[in-house]
């Protein structure tokens, strides 16, 4: 893989613009916007710190805490904008925030540390149960926790997984296409839809956004092929 998930960094960007443009676009996608962006946002923020060796014991909650607040300030804009799209949801962008520190400071230091500990197996069915929940609750201060969670486990499950497999880009283009629908099609079950086809779609671009190349094997070209390593005489006799 080089660099970054480009695809899915451009989707992640337009998102966050659509959704902080919708006090002038309408107040229709706010809440599955926000949603969405805390999947989002939780796959990003794992898939930038696996490059780097966590500290042991209680340094690596402390590194993780000093880069937070960059981080925050793009949850501290989306508050903003929820407050002036919704204003008669005054309590939703304190929530956000709310749901936002404690996933950057609690929740991901936890997850890093119980999540890779679970199979690829266990992790499927971890993520399974997250989004049934998402159905049962109605309170977005544990909705907006539990995605995020989601996030951090849909990043875990990708790694595990196969490098670019056809079977599982179709798979997960068919799971959001179905999910993306049902939620059209039955508003009743865009509560559970809607993280769904958000969770599906983004294991898709990860997929389409990982760039293979082909190894090249080394070879010696031009007569160095015939080149024969031979024993060095010395000039004078070692002491």
């Amino acid at each position: 893989m080089n660099g970054e998930l480009r695809a899915l960094g451009v989707i992640h960007g337009l998102l966050l613009g659509m959704v902080l443009a919708t006090p002038w676009m309408g107040a229709y996608v706010m809440r599955w916007g926000v949603e969405a962006l805390f999947i989002m946002s939780a796959f990003q923020l794992r898939l930038a710190d696996r490059r780097f060796a966590l500290r042991p014991g209680w340094r690596g909650w402390i590194s993780h805490v000093r880069m937070a607040p960059q981080r925050l300030a793009t949850w501290a804009a989306l508050a903003i904008a929820v407050l002036i799209a919704l204003p008669d949801r005054t309590g939703m962008p304190a929530i956000i925030l709310m749901a936002a520190l404690m996933g950057e400071l609690l929740l991901y230091p936890a997850c890093v540390w119980l999540l890779p500990r679970l199979s690829r197996r266990y992790l499927g069915w971890l993520l399974a149960m997250m989004l049934l929940s998402c159905a049962m609750t109605d309170r977005d201060m544990l909705r907006l926790p539990i995605l995020f969670i989601t996030g951090i486990g849909v990043c875990l499950f990708w790694l595990r997984g196969p490098d670019g497999d056809v079977h599982a880009l179709a798979a997960a283009l068919g799971a959001g296409g179905i999910s993306a629908l049902a939620a059209i099609l039955w508003p009743v079950a865009a509560p559970v839809c809607v993280p769904a086809a958000t969770v599906a779609v983004m294991t898709a671009l990860a997929h389409m956004s990982v760039m293979r190349r082909r190894p090249h094997h080394w070879r010696l070209g031009g007569d160095a092929a015939g080149i024969r390593l031979r024993r060095l005489r010395l000039l004078s006799r070692p002491f």
